[in-house]
């Protein structure tokens, strides 16, 4: 299961556990890639660009224990339906919506948490039937210190409605 929010952790941990230190970053990137038909079991693919505006921020208290939060949501994303086979465009139009929020909790040598809420939907507007793509994602891992881990869920639902 590949966790987003450690992508973030950067160039290392904060140091020293004598007092508590924060950090907060904002930032958007740009998008541009085909959501495959595949995926979700809707009938074409859906070509997106806009932004994803991410917010980050990590705190580590005088523990030594870290907490990373990212919260993702896209900013105008738009989408144009693809047929699969043909690659001609459908005339589909897909708005993109939703929040991704991760929290991973750590400390170095402990155990750590990572929970993880994905949602994100394009819907459609066209003639088409069922064109709403709708993926849910749910997840949380616990693994101790040794590296064994102790708790792990995982619900996934990828809809075409």
């Amino acid at each position: 299961m590949m966790m987003i929010s450690s992508v973030f952790l950067g160039g290392g941990l904060l140091s020293a556990y004598a007092s508590a230190s924060t950090e907060t970053q904002s930032f958007s990137i740009s998008v541009d890639f085909t959501h495959p038909a595949a995926e979700s079991g809707c009938s074409e693919d859906i070509h997106l660009t806009g932004q994803l505006h991410i917010v980050t921020h990590t705190t580590e208290n005088d523990k030594g224990i870290v907490t990373v939060k990212t919260h993702f949501n896209p900013q105008g994303v738009t989408g144009e339906g693809i047929d699969p086979v043909t690659q001609e465009p459908t005339g589909t139009t897909y708005q993109g919506t939703g929040v991704t929020s991760s929290i991973f909790t750590f400390k170095p040598g402990a155990a750590q948490t990572q929970t993880e809420i994905i949602n994100f939907n394009l819907i459609g507007h066209g003639s088409a039937p069922d064109t709403d793509s709708i993926h849910h994602l749910n997840a949380h891992l616990t693994v101790n210190a040794d590296g064994t881990a102790t708790a792990e869920v995982l619900n996934e639902i990828n809809d075409c409605r």
